[in-house]
C-alpha cells in the first residue's frame, strides 16, 4: 500500500499515565504496509512490534472509571489512503511461523473502524463484523458491509502472550507484546 501513497501512524494512548505502548525502534510501523506478508522474515527485522502495559492502582483519581480503561485498546494504528474509496475487507497478518506461532505470539483481540468525514467534523465508526476475539490464526480476514472512506483504524485490545494480574496492594496490570507483519485493505478502486 505504501507505493500508492498510503501512510500509517501509531495512535498513542488516551489514558496516561496508566497505559503505555512502546514501539521497538528497529521495526518501524511503516513495515506494516510495505507488501511483505511473510512471518519467516521476522528475524530479519520485518513486521512491527510494540510492548504495552496498563495498570490501575486502586487509589487512582479516576478509579471509578477503571472499567473503561480495562476495556480500552492497548494500541491503535491509523492507515490513511491517498483518496476515498469503497472498502469491504481488511486482512491483518499477525506473527505466525513455526518458530513464532500465532497461538503464542499473535494478536488475539482487535477491531476495525473507518473514518467518516461530514464537513469539518470527523468520526470513527466501527465497521460491521469488524471485531475479532480469541484469535489464534496468523491471518485475520475481516469482511464487512462496504464503506466509503479515506482512512481506517486498527484497534488492538489483546495479544496471545499477554498477562493480566492483580498485583500487590490492589493494582491491576495488563502487559504483553504486539507483533504484526502486514495490514491490507481491499474494495473498489473507484475514487469518491
Amino acid at each position: 500500500m505504501a507505493e500508492n501513497g498510503t501512510t500509517i501512524q501509531y495512535q498513542p494512548s488516551s489514558f496516561p499515565p496508566y497505559w503505555e505502548c512502546k514501539m521497538v525502534s528497529n521495526r518501524p510501523v511503516e513495515n506494516l504496509i510495505n507488501g511483505n506478508r511473510s512471518s519467516l522474515d521476522w528475524d530479519k527485522g520485518e513486521g512491527w512490534e510494540a510492548y504495552f502495559s496498563k495498570y490501575i492502582p486502586l487509589n487512582a483519581p479516576n478509579y471509578q472509571d477503571s472499567s473503561r480503561l480495562i476495556s480500552s485498546p492497548v494500541a491503535g494504528l491509523i492507515i490513511e489512503f491517498p483518496r476515498r474509496f469503497r472498502l469491504n475487507r481488511v486482512i491483518v497478518h499477525t506473527l505466525d511461523s513455526p518458530q513464532y506461532p500465532a497461538r503464542d505470539f499473535g494478536v488475539r483481540d482487535l477491531a476495525v473502524e473507518y473514518r467518516l468525514k461530514d464537513g469539518s467534523e470527523e468520526r470513527w465508526i466501527p465497521v460491521s463484523s469488524g471485531k475479532v476475539r480469541n484469535n489464534k490464526e496468523g491471518i485475520i480476514i475481516l469482511r464487512f458491509t462496504p464503506v466509503v472512506t479515506d482512512a481506517i483504524k486498527l484497534l488492538i485490545y489483546d495479544t496471545n502472550d499477554s498477562q493480566k494480574i492483580w498485583g500487590r496492594y490492589g493494582v491491576w496490570c495488563h502487559y504483553g507484546v504486539i507483533r504484526l507483519i502486514e495490514i491490507e485493505a481491499y474494495g473498489s478502486s473507484t475514487s469518491y
